[in-house]
């Protein structure tokens, strides 16, 4: 979890990593054990885009996944498909204060923007 700091799994995902669909990219607000465990770095495709922070993407592409991408707060990164796009925009996050906020790692909050390229601009827009 951070500087000297480790967390287990207690409870079973609702869906194994064998049993998800084909993914775009994956975002992660932050790189430890409850959101990125062991079985996680084993079964995801080290080719799909994970959109995290700067520090947990170093660390990602030290692990394999190339395709890491780091955002820095208010920075973007657009994912298209066909004739559509995700913006995700990285916000501001914070763990906690004082002392645990200094022990854990950086956190980005994410703002995730659909947009539809198919005659229109944004989607829902006229």
């Amino acid at each position: 979890m951070g500087k000297g700091l480790a967390s287990r799994r207690r409870t079973e995902p609702a869906l194994q990593v064998h049993e998800l669909p084909p993914l775009d990219a994956v975002v992660l607000s932050h790189l430890h054990g409850d959101h990125f465990d062991r079985t996680a770095r084993r079964g995801l495709d080290r080719a799909t885009p994970v959109v995290t922070t700067p520090k947990a993407a170093r660390r990602l592409h030290s692990s394999g996944f190339g395709e890491a991408v780091g955002l820095r707060t208010w920075q973007q990164q657009e994912l298209r498909s066909g004739p559509a796009s995700l913006v995700m925009t990285s916000l501001p996050g914070r763990h906690s204060f004082g002392l645990v906020g200094r022990l854990m790692p950086p956190v980005m909050g994410t703002l995730l923007e659909y947009r539809s390229h198919a005659g229109r601009g944004r989607c829902g827009s006229t």
